[in-house]
This record gives structure tokens, C-alpha cells and sequence, in this order.
């Protein structure tokens, strides 16, 4: 069952629900010993979603973003996008830095934290993939851009939105004890990574 054939049952939607509860997890513990933060989960929503409802997410085509993109490869090939509004991005590194700055431009050092977020976050995602599916994958090193939302989102529509219309999206918001975070993890892939995928979550039978 390809992502652009209908929406997902309720088991399905369980059981993806469940690998982004574990990833998000994984990476929030991950994310307060590494910045010394007391950070916590408020909620996590995985949903399949077609490009232009997440861009309605995103405030909109037009919508100042702030992503980090990854490239996953081995027994399956996609990509892993974490993508957060501006202001929200701000929150971030603000939290990481132990700072209270009105960011207009990142520093690299604040670019740098962002891109080591986006890694832990994408990481944790495609480890509890490994370990539902068993598939092999490997992640490549995270790339930041800082763009319209619409901008951001066209590299995986022209990657890959041949094989699909639609992209897991994980949606996940947490907080410390000053600030409130909410960001977005999507994963696109090839088609038959998609199959190889669901073939494991949902066989036929």
C-alpha cells in the first residue's frame, strides 16, 4: 500500500504513531542531557498529509521557516525534513544557547545547534523505524536552510512527489521551563521504499 493509494487505518495509524512517540522520546531525552534542559514531550500527532496541507501547518507557502534536511539510505531511500516556523525556531536555539536574543540572523554557532537538533530528532525518527521494520538505514549528514516554507517543501515535492502525494509527518510539541517548541518531521520517500516499509507495517493477507 503506496501513501498516495487512501488514508490509513486505525491499526496503521497506531502503529505509526507509536515509532514517532519512541523517536520523539528518544530525541527529547537526548536533546536535555546534551543542553543541560529539563525538556519535555507535550504531544505527539503522526499524520499522512498531502504537500499543500502542510504547508496550511506552516502558516502558509509564504511562511519565514526554518529547516533542517537529511537524506536516509541503505534498504530503503528518502528523505527526512524537520521543519519549524520562524519564530519557533527562535525558541530553539534561544533554549540551547541559554539566551534571550531577537534572532534576525543565525550565527553559525546558532545554525550549528539547530542542524545538531534536526540530527538528533531525525535519528531518533529512523531508529525506531529500524527497529519496527528490521530494514537497514543509514542518515547522512543534516543540511539547514532558512526560507519561505514553500521554497523548503518544493525539494521533496520535486524529489519525489512523482511517487506520492502524500508524506508521514510526525508533529510534535515541547517545552522547558521558559519556552514552548513546536515542530514538524516529515518523511518522503521512493515509492517502493514505501512498499518495503509497508510491507513489514501492513501485509496483505
Amino acid at each position: 500500500m503506496g501513501l498516495d493509494k487512501g488514508d490509513f487505518n486505525d491499526v496503521q495509524k497506531d502503529i505509526l504513531k507509536e515509532i514517532g512517540n519512541i523517536g520523539i522520546g528518544s530525541a527529547t531525552t537526548a536533546m536535555s542531557f546534551m543542553f543541560h534542559s529539563k525538556l519535555t514531550v507535550d504531544f505527539t500527532k503522526v499524520l499522512a498529509l498531502e504537500f499543500d496541507e502542510v504547508l496550511r501547518l506552516l502558516g502558509g507557502e509564504d511562511e519565514l521557516a526554518v529547516s533542517v534536511l537529511s537524506v536516509f539510505e541503505g534498504d530503503a531511500d528518502g528523505m527526512l525534513l524537520f521543519i519549524m516556523k520562524k519564530d519557533q525556531a527562535d525558541n530553539l536555539v534561544n533554549m540551547m544557547m541559554q539566551t534571550h536574543e531577537q534572532i534576525e540572523g543565525y550565527s553559525d554557532m546558532q545554525q550549528s545547534a539547530v542542524k545538531e537538533t534536526g540530527n538528533i530528532i531525525g535519528g531518533s525518527y529512523l531508529a525506531a523505524l529500524e527497529s519496527f521494520t528490521g530494514l537497514k538505514l543509514r542518515l547522512t549528514p543534516p543540511q539547514i536552510c532558512i526560507d519561505m516554507a514553500g521554497a523548503i517543501l518544493s525539494v521533496p515535492v520535486i524529489q519525489f512527489g512523482q511517487t506520492g502525494d502524500k508524506a508521514f509527518l510526525v508533529e510534535s510539541s515541547f517545552d522547558d521551563e521558559e519556552y514552548d517548541i513546536n515542530g514538524f518531521l516529515l518523511m518522503v520517500s521512493e515509492f517502493d521504499s514505501y512498499e518495503k516499509m509497508c510491507a513489514v507495517f501492513f501485509p496483505e493477507g
